[in-house]
C-alpha cells in the first residue's frame, strides 16, 4: 500500500521522550522554550509559543485580538472546518469569501465582502502553497484590517522572500503528525511579530496567568503543549529541512508525470513562491472513479475537504447561505483529489501513482 501521508518518527524521539520523564517535568519545562526558540526558523517570527494544537492556536490568538463581540472575520470558503470553528467560538461573525483557481482565497474578492463591522481577514495557505499575500495586504492596510495567516499547513514556505506566518499579524500552526513539521501527536503554534500580542498570548495559553501561580490578569485557557510533545519536536526539527525539500521533489515529479493527462487540473503555483507541500491536490471530472481506481491499484488517496464551509450543517444553521453562491469553491469541492505526499516516498512509489493514474485515463 502506498500511503497517502505517512508520519514517522526518527531515531532520537525515543530518548527525548526519556529524557523528560526521567527529569520528572512534564508541562512548562526547557523543551517547550527552546522549541519556540527553534520554531523560529520555521516561521520567521521573533515571538512563538507552543501551544496543544492547531485548532487551539486559532482559538488563543483570535480571542487575544480582543475585537468587538460580533465583529466580522473574513474566511476562504475552502478550509479546515478549525478555520472559522474558531472565529465562532470567538463571538465573531465568519463571513465567506470564494476561491481562485489556486484553491486559495481569491483577493479580488474580498473588498466586496468587507463591511464597518470587520476587523480581520483570515488567510489559509491552503495545502501549504502560499496565498497572493501582496493583494491580500493591500485591501487589508486600506481597510484598516488584521491579517491572520492560518499556516497549519504551510510550516516553512515563502512569499516573495518571506517565511509564511511572518507577513501578517500573527499566525497559527498545527503540528498534528501528518503535518510537515509535527509532535507525533497534537500540538500547535502561535507566532507573531508583535511582541506586546505575543506576552498576551503567553498569558492566555496559561489561565491568564504571568508569574503569580493564583493570580491572573486576565481570563484564559489551558492550551499549553505538554513537555513529552515539546521533546518529539525538537527530536525531529533537524529532519525538517531535508524532509520540506523532499515533498518539494516529490511534487516536482507529479507535475512533470501528470502534465496533460486526462482531463487532470494540477496545482497552480504564484511566482516567486516556495510552496510546501503538505498535500499535491489535483482536480478531476472523474474524481470519485480516479480515487476508486488507485484505491483498487492499493494506493492511498483522500479529499481534503469535500465541503465549502457554508454547507456544513452548522454554518449552514446559522447562516443560512444557498448553494450556489461560491461557484468557485463548491466546484473544487467536487472535483479535488489529495495524492499520497510526504517525505519517505521514493521515486519508485511517486511513479506508480503517476503510471496508475495514466492507466487510468486510457
Amino acid at each position: 500500500m502506498i500511503k497517502q501521508a505517512n508520519p514517522r518518527p526518527n531515531d532520537k524521539v525515543l530518548d527525548a521522550i526519556k529524557r523528560v520523564i526521567d527529569s520528572g517535568r512534564y508541562v512548562k519545562g526547557p523543551e517547550s522554550v527552546k522549541l519556540e526558540e527553534g520554531f523560529k526558523s520555521v516561521s520567521g517570527c521573533e515571538y512563538n509559543y507552543t501551544v496543544s494544537s492547531g485548532t487551539s492556536a486559532l482559538n488563543l490568538l483570535l480571542k487575544a485580538l480582543d475585537y468587538p463581540i460580533g465583529s466580522e472575520i473574513i474566511v476562504p470558503v475552502n478550509t479546515f472546518l478549525a478555520t472559522a470553528n474558531a472565529v465562532e467560538l470567538s463571538n465573531y461573525t465568519s463571513v465567506f469569501v470564494d476561491v481562485d483557481d489556486s484553491m486559495n482565497m481569491d483577493p479580488d474578492k474580498i473588498e466586496e465582502a468587507i463591511t464597518d463591522k470587520t476587523k480581520a481577514i483570515i488567510i489559509v495557505h491552503l495545502y501549504g502553497t502560499p496565498a497572493d499575500m501582496d493583494k491580500i495586504m493591500a485591501v487589508a492596510q486600506k481597510h484598516n484590517l488584521d491579517v491572520i495567516e492560518d499556516a497549519c499547513q504551510a510550516h516553512g514556505a515563502e512569499y516573495h522572500g518571506k517565511k509564511i506566518g511572518s507577513i501578517g499579524r500573527v499566525a497559527a500552526f498545527s503540528l498534528f503528525p501528518t503535518k510537515n513539521f509535527t509532535v507525533l501527536g497534537d500540538g500547535g503554534m502561535v507566532s507573531t511579530t508583535d511582541r506586546e500580542l505575543g506576552i498576551r498570548i503567553a498569558k492566555m495559553r496559561n489561565a491568564g496567568r504571568d508569574k503569580h501561580p493564583d493570580d491572573a490578569d486576565e481570563f484564559g485557557f489551558n492550551f499549553r503543549l505538554s513537555e513529552v510533545s515539546a521533546a518529539v519536536g525538537n527530536a525531529l526539527l533537524p529532519d525538517f529541512e531535508a524532509q520540506t525539500k523532499r515533498r518539494q521533489e516529490v511534487a516536482a515529479l507529479y507535475t512533470k508525470g501528470l502534465e496533460g493527462v486526462g482531463d487532470l487540473i494540477l496545482p497552480k503555483v504564484l511566482h516567486n513562491t516556495v510552496p510546501v507541500w503538505h498535500q499535491y491536490t489535483i482536480r478531476t471530472e472523474k474524481r470519485d472513479e480516479l480515487k476508486a481506481f488507485l484505491a483498487e491499484n492499493e494506493i492511498q488517496s483522500s479529499i481534503k475537504y469535500s465541503l465549502p464551509l457554508h454547507l456544513v450543517k452548522a454554518f449552514q444553521n446559522k447562516y443560512h447561505i444557498p448553494e450556489g453562491t461560491y461557484p468557485v469553491g463548491e466546484k473544487i469541492c467536487k472535483t479535488l483529489l489529495c495524492l499520497p505526499m510526504h517525505p519517505f516516498l521514493t521515486d519508485e512509489e511517486v511513479e506508480t501513482v503517476i503510471s496508475t493514474i495514466k492507466k487510468f485515463y486510457t
